[in-house]
Parts: C-alpha cells; structure tokens; sequence
C-alpha cells in the first residue's frame, strides 16, 4: 500500500496560515486587550463620577459652612439689637407704654396685659396686651410708629380706630385699639402667670 501524499498549494497554505495567525489575534484581543480597555473606561467613568460626587460634597460643604456663619452672623446681631427684659418688669413695661402714649397727647382708657404664653422655647415669653383710648389720627399713627422703634421687643398683633377724624374742618378725636404682644425674657417669672 502506498499513500501519496498530496501538498496543497502554497496559496492555500499561506490562506491557512493568515487564518489560524487572525484567528489567533482575535482570541488574545478577545481574552486580552479587550478586557483590559473595558476596565480602564470603567474605571475612567467612575474616576469621572467620583470627581463630580467631591465636587458636590466641596460645594455642600462650603454651603453649611456659609450657613452656619451667617447664621452666627444674625445670632450676634440679633443678641445685640434686642435685649428682652425679664417678664417680671411687667409694670415698668406698662409705665413706659403709658408714658409713650401721653408724649403723643393719647388718652388712656385701658392698659391691660393678658396671660403670658410660653415662647417656642423656654427662654423667652409672649405678653399680650390691649391698649384702648382716645386721640387724633395723626398722633395714633406716631404713637405706633415711635414705639415700633422704641420697643423693638413689642409686635402690634391687630387695631382698631373709629371715629370721623375730622368734622367741619377741625380734627376729631377716634378711638383706638391696639393689641400688643411683649417678648420678654422667661427669667424672672415670679408674680407672671404663664399658660403652656
């Protein structure tokens, strides 16, 4: 028995080869370099993300950081433009208001206070107070204006005026009404009833 051996033809060889030499290529991107560029734009993606989520955190940061000054910032100027007085200087307070009201030539029919209610926290109180008398326009106006500034620790919460005003060209006196509300310092409740 002889066998003949046949070679195939060196174009077919060369075919061959290039195909087992591309096939080749193909399963060492596939198995190696690939791999190696997916993980490094993964990584470049979540390098990416990490830097924006810093940025965000930096920016968060220096916003509590602005906060948290301005909020000191109004804390000392608030402490420093209102000083509330102690809830147990009630009558002193009533005096003043009195005294206020005569500087604007007003007529004093009632200065009552009410209960105190307790402020949002323990350290200060809400004093309502009905103010109620007779005087020009004009001078009411003032008055409210003066004490505004005057007493800074005091919010009118309502009024009432009635009255003409003016009657054949002279100026009438009308009654008023004030609602008052004190913010007094919670120290010094002695004698001050206070409802919760």
């Amino acid at each position: 028995m002889n066998f003949t051996f046949a070679l195939p033809s060196p174009r077919v060889i060369d075919a061959v080869g290039v195909v087992v030499i591309g096939a080749c290529i193909a399963l060492a991107y596939a198995l190696g370099v690939h791999p190696v560029i997916d993980a490094r734009q993964v990584a470049e993606r979540e390098h990416a993300r990490l830097q924006a989520e810093t940025a965000r955190a930096e920016n968060a940061e220096l916003a509590v950081r602005s906060a948290r000054n301005r909020d000191a910032v109004l804390g000392a100027r608030l402490a420093a433009a209102v000083r509330l007085q102690p809830a147990g200087v009630l009558n002193d307070r009533i005096a003043r208001l009195s005294s206020l009201a005569g500087d604007y030539r007003l007529g004093i029919e009632r200065l009552a206070p009410a209960s105190a209610r307790a402020g949002r926290d323990s350290t200060w109180v809400e004093v309502p107070m009905t103010l109620g008398g007779s005087g020009a326009f004009a001078d009411c106006l003032a008055f409210l204006s003066d004490m505004h500034y005057s007493h800074p620790d005091m919010r009118i919460s309502g009024f009432r005026i009635t009255g003409t005003g003016a009657t054949n060209g002279r100026e009438t006196p009308v009654q008023f009404g004030f609602d008052l509300v004190w913010y007094a310092d919670s120290a010094g409740l002695a004698g001050v009833d206070v409802t919760r």
